[in-house]
């Protein structure tokens, strides 16, 4: 495990031109001659742009990036991030209209316009530019969409001016190529699994009876930004004594002498997640729950030992949730026991380690792996890290001490 706490990747070293070609040799393969992706990680992996006003909207349209067959990559963005998406390297960028209010309108060289601003962008308004970039590189053309994201209205905007051209859906299309990574993503969430270490650690040891679950989010959030330039948010799936449903809102509940704290997510660094967990307690943790969570470190280690280039993933999930069984969990019932890790803000991407993958581990894929145990008793137990595929087996990111921690 390489920990570079003096060298971490910087934006400025993404190479868009492979991932664009990731791309497009995956549309080769689909038959797809462009693609109109809406959903905010999605346009972020595909240029580079991490929209602001995407990512915090219910709806697409907003930001649209457009992948041709051939060539640059184009985004159309609000006006509002047309400063920050100009410098994108390596793709073409268009600015729509927006209900914000900009002075020198003509010093950001693009053309401006005396008519009555809308009061947001319009719910069909980015997607006219979309089509018909997207429908330029031929006559007919199959065009791929992320269908399950569109507004009604957006949807029957694309159909009703398809003008010969067919709609597929492209959410396996972009699951496929994002999975394996590029050398700058695998050292950024190395870099982002290796902050959220250090963070859970450092939270760890402050744990204190009394704390409020709030004052707990307010000091992880805390130590999540002092891992310096290049945090650009944080996601907490927290346990708090014996609430195992992380909370939004804080709970007017305290830490007690022999408490369980789970923590579970962290930093994001350049827009991508960190996904460990690691489980401390304010003082000596049961019998019981010791138990649980060395049944669940069995299957953790388990998997540990089959996972390499070329294994099945349902193969691992069988298997560690089999040993999990067997070592004083017969009832352990879970959907994945892992998955992909990259920009998406959920943290779990596909592929999932779990019965119904048809995948095997690729060389690039960065996952997850975990064995999570809730219960009302006990609160989360679970152990978990981030790891990459190499040729011979695997780099881990992190190394869970596979106990309950004692503070």
């Amino acid at each position: 495990m390489s920990e570079q706490l003096n060298r971490r990747p910087a934006l400025e070293e993404r190479d868009q031109i492979a991932i664009q070609l990731k791309l497009q040799e995956e549309m080769e393969r689909s038959k797809i001659d462009a693609l109109i992706v809406t959903e905010a990680s999605a346009i972020y992996y595909a240029t580079g742009h991490n929209s602001i006003m995407q990512t915090r909207a219910n709806t697409a349209g907003y930001t649209i990036a457009i992948v041709p067959a051939k060539g640059a990559c184009t985004i159309i963005c609000p006006d509002f991030e047309f400063q920050i998406a100009q410098n994108l390297a390596d793709v073409e960028v268009l600015a729509q209209r927006t209900g914000i209010y900009i002075d020198h309108y003509s010093d950001l060289g693009i053309e401006g316009s005396h008519a009555q601003r809308p009061a947001t962008v319009g719910a069909t308004q980015g997607f006219v530019f979309a089509l018909d970039l997207a429908r330029s590189s031929k006559a007919n053309c199959v065009i791929g969409i992320q269908r399950s994201l569109l507004t009604p209205a957006a949807l029957s905007y694309l159909e009703a001016n398809a003008g010969g051209a067919t709609f597929v859906d492209c959410a396996a299309l972009l699951a496929r190529v994002r999975a394996i990574k590029t050398p700058w993503e695998v050292e950024v969430l190395r870099t982002g699994a290796q902050m959220c270490e250090r963070v859970m650690n450092a939270t760890g040891r402050e744990l204190r009876e009394g704390m409020t679950e709030g004052e707990l989010m307010q000091l992880y959030a805390i130590n999540c930004y002092k891992e310096g330039p290049g945090v650009t948010g944080l996601s907490d799936c927290h346990s708090f004594g014996t609430l195992f449903s992380p909370a939004v809102v804080p709970r007017d509940v305290r830490l007690k002498k022999n408490d369980l704290v789970r923590f579970d997510t962290g930093p994001e660094y350049l827009g991508y997640i960190s996904d460990i967990a690691r489980v401390f307690c304010l003082g000596r943790p049961s019998d019981e729950a010791r138990r649980i969570y060395d049944a669940l470190a069995a299957g953790y280690r388990h998997a540990f030992g089959m996972i390499g280039p070329g294994v099945r993933l349902a193969d691992v999930f069988k298997e560690t949730q089999e040993i999990v069984r067997r070592n004083g969990l017969p009832d352990y019932n879970r959907g994945h026991v892992g998955h992909s890790i990259g920009c998406y803000k959920l943290s779990e991407e596909l592929p999932y380690i779990s019965p119904g993958s048809d995948a095997v581990f690729e060389v690039g894929m960065v996952m997850a792996l975990e064995t999570p145990y809730n219960s009302p008793r006990f609160g989360g137990l679970v152990p978990e890290d981030n790891f990459v595929i190499t040729p011979n087996g695997y780099e881990m990111f992190t190394r869970d001490p596979l106990q309950i921690v004692e503070v």
